[in-house]
């Protein structure tokens, strides 16, 4: 996945073993699947057309694809995509369908996300290097989902979340490296 502020590009990597083992099991559907390896799409559109990546790059040379409010971060899971905007929105798309499905209004603009390993929570590092998290599974009381919790920590520069536990994280701050389990710090390193 690479963005710039107007576009995101997404390349489905795959090999002859994951052809063989894919759901499409006839070879003529592999082959007209071809073209939906490698998507881009701007990043003001809800719907995620086939449009091919030359009719893009003709726009983008013309200068027709500007946006109010660029890209600023991007992250993936197996199963979505979570692509950040300078206004602290956050577009929600399924993999590998490219479906969009929803959107998220975070507090923050954010400069780094990482989603954990179920895609439950999302860890942000905003542009002043606080580091916040966002719990995309809570329900709130007006019908939407998604909300902050509590734990901020400052002078954060990097993240990193657990990859067979939801709960546990590391990050660092200044010189220190911080292990937390569900909420809570362990002794820093």
């Amino acid at each position: 996945i690479v963005c710039s502020e107007e576009l995101v590009y997404v390349w489905q990597y795959r090999t002859p073993v994951s052809k063989l083992t894919s759901v499409d099991t006839d070879v003529a559907s592999q082959m007209r699947r071809k073209d939906g390896r490698e998507r881009v799409f701007h990043i003001d559109d809800k719907q995620v057309s086939e449009e091919s990546i030359t009719n893009i790059a003709d726009k983008v040379r013309a200068g027709t694809l500007a946006t109010q409010d660029p890209t600023c971060s991007v992250t993936a899971s197996e199963t979505c995509l979570l692509v950040g905007r300078e206004s602290g929105i956050v577009n929600r798309y399924s993999l590998p369908h490219l479906v969009f499905e929803k959107h998220y209004l975070l507090r923050c603009r954010p400069q780094v996300m990482a989603l954990n390993c179920n895609s439950t929570r999302m860890s942000i590092i905003d542009i002043n290097s606080v580091l916040s998290f966002y719990d995309l599974a809570a329900r709130r009381e007006d019908g939407g989902e998604g909300e902050h919790l509590a734990l901020e920590r400052k002078d954060a520069w990097g993240m990193c979340w657990s990859n067979d536990n939801p709960e546990l994280f590391a990050i660092m701050e200044k010189t220190r490296m911080y292990i937390f389990r569900g909420m809570e710090p362990e002794e820093p390193v």
